[in-house]
Parts: structure tokens; C-alpha cells; sequence
């Protein structure tokens, strides 16, 4: 795992592990800089201005593009900047930032964002893109039996837990999956047949037992046969790994072997650092042919929960409502209730920036949150006054109703696109058990309805 960033014309080489996605590639050395226009809180007006100072701290800016508003702000205070002041370079220090823009704009467009380091502030930085599971991974059943009579299953377990056998035998469903007379099993993990993200995410072998029975007329009775089989879920966890860094070329973001972006290390040796880094929007990738066209935000924007938020921003990391897209915890088990499932590693549903120092000790960090804003005078209200519990990001209903006529018509909906909390909060999916929310799937979903 091995890739390379050019600090100041010098190639530094630097070995990383990422978990759960773990290798990274080479790449080519490279030299980026782009400077914003100001140091407040809100950059998306598409100004131009001067570069930074060794007296800025270390700092996440929203690059501004013409024409698309956004900003960006640390949590609880909009007119704060996203940045860790350079007096404070010597107490370890970890700030939550919130990058804003309306949903239509961030899927159409993406963001980039900028990173700025003064000299002797970090003799490294680690770069981790944001990652959500696109649908549930698991691990298949590790023992399971099966007994059938002339072609029809009479008996049926997984993992010590009896399977429900169909009428006329015709397949036994078990926790995790489906068996036939035949042995075959269809893990539950593997999305590749049943028009989902036509990825198999199902890892592991299970060891069947299978008893056929058979029925001879010569001579009467009945002929048992027990063979041992062994069913390969040949999937990886990692194919349901989802993150927007992923769709980028190799030149503008490191992946593993397996397609999936990493994490990035530039060393500094004490030098500064300004690089400008492109997140790439959902109907971007879909244009560049790289992945289908979903109507989900969840793919760039991780911001969840903001009843939370707006309780005690200083107290959401811990006091959030997780979506099971960043938490699954586990996976369903030979119970198929995810009471007694495979654990799931989770993600934070943030991009992370961490200063790093000589011993590889942690030194601060940045966790940028990404919230999408379905309409506009939602937006609008919390960009002048920041008040967070006089509005809702995630606003549904029928415009002209429960929104202003102003964002998409009279009579359509307030949310043109999936996010997070509309995919935890989507009634028809009777998302008030957190087992039953939704995984994203947003490649393939279809627009919000009323």
C-alpha cells in the first residue's frame, strides 16, 4: 500500500492501512493549490481574494464556485471558520465543522474543498474521504443442514436455527438467506441477481450437510445419500463500501485493490501546506458513465440527525441517532433479526482531516460534515441567523404547504433528493425500528414522493 503527494516539489513515500478497505495505489506525484477568497465562514459566493498566511491555522475551506452557494462553519457557530488557530497548534485539539449547500447543488455539482497547514504545525496529514454502506454486508452461515425426500426439503438449519421450509419444499429461507434441494444457497448479502447494487457483499463458506433421501420401487424403500458441500459467498464486505472519492481517476485519489478509495498521507516536515481536493457529485460519476444515476445525496452528504444537532450541537457526536448506513453493527444472524449477526465496522459520516505528529501521535483533527438542504428558505433562514431549531434541512411535503411554492411548484414535493434522515424518516419504509431502516440502495432509487 504505497502512495505519494508532492509537498513544496519533494515526493514523500508513506504506508498506509485503512480498515475494512484496506491497500492503496500509486500515484502520481502531483502539485495542487488553489486559493479561497476569505477566511469567514461563508465562501460560496464565488469571490476571489488572497492566499494564506503563515499566521492561518489549520483550516478546511469550501472552494467558491460561481453561481452555487454554500459555506462552511464549525459547529454551533456559522460565523466561525473551519480551522484550528495556530495558537492553539500545541494543544491537541478536535473540531466538527458543517459544509451547507442546497440538495439540488450539491448533487449536481459536488464540492472541493481546500486544506491549509502552516509550517511546523503537523509533520503529517492524514486525508479519509466519506464512506457509508450502500446496502448491508454480511457473512453467510458457517454450518447448515438440509434433508430432502424425492427433490422436496423435509428439514432444514443454519447455524443451530431451523429454517421456515416453503410449501411443497421447494426452498427452506433461513436467517440469512435461501437453500434449494440442491444445495445451492442465495445469501441475502449477494445483491448481484435481485435488482439492487448488483454487488456481492456476501463473505465467507458455509459447510452443508445435505442428506438426500430418495424413494426406490426396486427393491421398496428409501436410498439416503450424505455428501458435504461447501458454498463460497465469494463476496468482500468492501463491494458495499460507497463513497464518492471512489469515482474519482487514480491521479486524483488513491483506491485499493478493490476499487475503493483510501485514506491520504502527505508528509510535511515541517512545511506548509495548501492542496485543493474535487469531491465528485452523484450526477457527476453518472455522467462519466462510472456508476447509474440515483436521486440520492447520500452519496456525497453524510450529516444526519439534526433534532440532535440543534439540541446541543457540542453533545451530537455523542447523543446522535446513527443511521444504520454508517452503524450496521451487524448483520442479520441465523436469526435474521440482527440480534445475534456478524459485526459490521462503521463509519463516522464524515470526511477526515488529521494532524498528525513525529511519534504518530494525534495531534488534532477535523471532522467535516456534509448537510444537504431541501429547500431554499430553510437554507437561506440558517445561513442569516444560524438558529438550528427554527429549521429543518430534511423539510418533506407538498410545496406551497409545507414549503414555500418558490422550490420546486406548487403541489410537488419539498425534497427532491434522498438523504439520510429522509431515508430514516421514509414512513413507507417503517423506519421507526432502527433494524428496519433503509441502506441507500441510491444508485437505483427513484425521486422522493409526497
Amino acid at each position: 500500500m504505497l502512495h505519494f503527494m508532492n509537498v513544496n516539489g519533494r515526493c514523500r513515500f508513506l504506508f498506509i492501512a485503512l480498515i475494512a478497505v484496506s491497500s492503496i495505489s500509486l500515484t502520481a506525484c502531483k502539485s495542487e493549490t488553489n486559493y479561497l477568497s476569505s477566511d469567514s465562514a461563508s465562501t460560496g459566493d464565488g469571490d476571489t481574494g488572497d492566499t494564506p498566511t503563515a499566521a492561518t491555522g489549520f483550516r478546511i475551506r469550501l472552494k467558491a464556485k460561481s453561481g452555487v452557494d454554500g459555506f462552511i462553519h464549525k459547529f454551533g457557530d456559522i460565523a466561525a471558520g473551519c480551522e484550528i488557530p495556530l495558537a492553539d497548534k500545541d494543544t491537541p485539539t478536535t473540531i466538527q465543522c458543517m459544509l451547507n449547500m442546497m440538495e439540488y447543488d450539491l448533487w449536481f455539482h459536488g464540492f472541493q474543498y481546500e486544506v491549509n497547514v502552516p509550517s511546523g504545525f503537523c509533520e503529517y496529514i492524514e486525508e479519509y474521504p466519506y464512506y457509508y454502506w450502500d446496502s448491508l454486508p454480511g457473512v453467510a452461515p458457517l454450518a447448515a443442514s438440509m434433508t430432502t425426500l424425492d427433490g422436496v426439503i423435509t428439514a432444514c438449519t443454519a447455524d443451530g436455527v431451523a429454517g421456515s421450509i416453503s410449501a411443497g419444499g421447494a426452498y427452506c429461507t433461513v436467517g440469512e438467506g435461501v437453500f434449494t434441494p440442491t444445495g445451492t444457497f442465495k445469501c441475502d448479502y449477494d445483491y448481484t441477481s435481485n435488482g439492487s447494487n448488483g454487488r456481492n457483499c456476501c463473505r465467507g463458506t458455509t459447510d452443508l450437510t445435505l442428506t438426500t433421501n430418495t424413494t426406490s420401487l426396486d427393491p421398496p424403500g428409501v436410498v439416503s445419500q450424505t455428501t458435504a458441500v461447501k458454498i463460497e459467498g465469494a463476496g468482500l464486505f468492501s463491494n458495499c463500501v460507497e463513497s464518492p472519492m471512489s469515482y474519482l481517476p487514480d491521479d486524483e485519489w488513491p483506491k485499493n485493490q478493490y476499487g475503493v478509495a483510501t485514506g491520504i498521507i502527505v508528509g510535511l516536515a515541517g512545511n506548509p501546506l495548501t492542496r485543493t481536493q474535487k469531491v465528485p457529485s452523484p450526477f457527476g460519476v453518472y455522467d462519466d458513465d462510472k456508476r447509474f444515476l440515483g436521486y440520492s445525496t447520500a452519496f456525497i452528504a453524510g450529516m444526519h440527525d439534526w433534532s440532535a444537532y440543534s439540541t446541543d450541537p457540542a453533545t451530537w457526536g455523542t447523543a446522535r441517532q446513527w443511521p444504520r448506513p454508517l452503524t450496521p453493527i451487524r448483520d442479520k444472524g441465523p436469526n435474521g433479526n440482527w440480534s445475534t449477526g456478524s459485526a459490521i465496522p462503521s463509519f463516522d459520516g464524515s470526511y477526515q482531516f488529521l494532524c498528525i505528529g513525529p511519534a504518530g501521535e494525534l495531534k488534532h483533527s477535523v471532522l467535516l460534515y456534509v448537510n444537504e438542504w431541501n429547500t431554499v428558505e430553510d437554507y437561506q433562514d440558517f445561513k442569516r441567523d444560524g438558529v438550528a431549531s427554527a429549521v429543518d434541512p430534511s423539510r418533506s411535503g407538498v410545496s406551497g404547504v409545507d414549503c414555500s411554492a418558490v422550490n420546486t411548484g406548487v403541489g410537488s414535493t419539498c425534497n427532491s433528493f434522498w438523504g439520510f434522515q429522509d431515508i430514516i424518516d421514509d414512513p413507507a419504509g417503517a423506519n421507526g425500528d432502527a433494524t428496519l431502516w433503509y441502506f441507500p440502495d441510491d444508485w437505483r432509487r427513484s425521486r422522493p414522493s409526497l
